[in-house]
């Protein structure tokens, strides 16, 4: 969060957290503005479910998810209309970086 703060003074709009590994910590992000985003990639190996710290970032409710489904040129065209709807407060359920 000390990151987080240091970018908001420079006018830095927007800043990205990962590894969020525990509920505590989506606590800690949400009460200062932040959004819980899930990014899913289903042709990807999903983390080792026994290790603890794994277990624990299921419990952790994100805002949206963003299935990333397609390719970097998919990825470009997904990321305008994303950060407009973070921008405008208007994020929905689920979105899929390629459309069906």
């Amino acid at each position: 969060m000390r990151r987080v703060h240091q970018t908001e003074k420079q006018d830095i709009e927007l800043s990205i957290v990962s590894g969020l590994r525990f509920p505590s910590d989506a606590t800690i992000l949400r009460a200062a503005g932040g959004k819980i985003v899930k990014v899913y990639r289903p042709s990807h190996l999903q983390n080792d479910r026994l290790d603890p710290t794994e277990r624990e970032r299921e419990n952790i409710q994100p805002d949206t998810t963003v299935m990333s489904n397609g390719g970097v040129d998919d990825l470009k065209r997904f990321a305008a209309q994303f950060i407009k709807d973070l921008k405008a407060n208007n994020l929905q359920h689920l979105y899929q970086t390629k459309d069906a």
